[in-house]
């Protein structure tokens, strides 16, 4: 895992060819689909674990931490720990964006898990196929893709695990 600044977050999009603005339709991604979030976070995270590995994303991966508001002290403990792991110092506000190889899935899944149990807010960026997936707090999720295919996937997904109906296309 490689950590980036606010700063390096958009450089990183760009050379991979996403947008860090998907909601003034800057970029490629020309399908659009929302849901409301579950109540329980266990379903929520089953949700987005299924929903991430199904996409079968190749290549490297960006979960940018945007908000944790609502944080407690042994939450941000828990994150931080993950982030010294691999030699990560710096506070998350300093450094809000997580970059994974393609080996590294699984610890992207679960550390972008984890902000939706906390009630945080997160983007996770994958290049191939072009997916941004927008958790807010829990309680919200949004998705832009280029590819008709890979919002299909996601549609069906949130149908199936029944996530509330708050949905809509672009």
């Amino acid at each position: 895992m490689k950590v980036l600044t606010p700063e390096e977050c958009p450089k990183w999009l760009k050379d991979a060819g996403i947008s860090h603005d998907p909601y003034r339709g800057v970029g490629e991604a020309s399908h659009h689909y929302m849901t409301g979030g579950l109540t329980d976070a266990r379903r929520s995270i089953a949700f987005a674990r299924n929903l991430i590995r199904a996409v079968e994303p190749k290549g490297d991966h960006l979960l940018e931490i945007t908000d944790w508001s609502t944080y407690q002290e042994d939450e941000m403990a828990v994150v931080q720990s993950v982030r010294a792991s691999f030699g990560e110092t710096r506070w998350l506000i300093k450094s809000p964006g997580h970059v994974f190889l393609s080996s590294d899935l699984d610890l992207c899944v679960g550390l972008f898990a984890l902000t939706i149990a906390y009630g945080w807010s997160s983007f996770i960026y994958t290049s191939k196929p072009r997916l941004t997936i927008f958790n807010w707090e829990g309680d919200m999720f949004e998705f832009w893709s280029d590819e008709k295919k890979t919002i299909e996937v996601t549609k069906k997904f949130c149908r199936l695990h029944e996530l509330p109906k708050h949905e809509r296309d672009a």
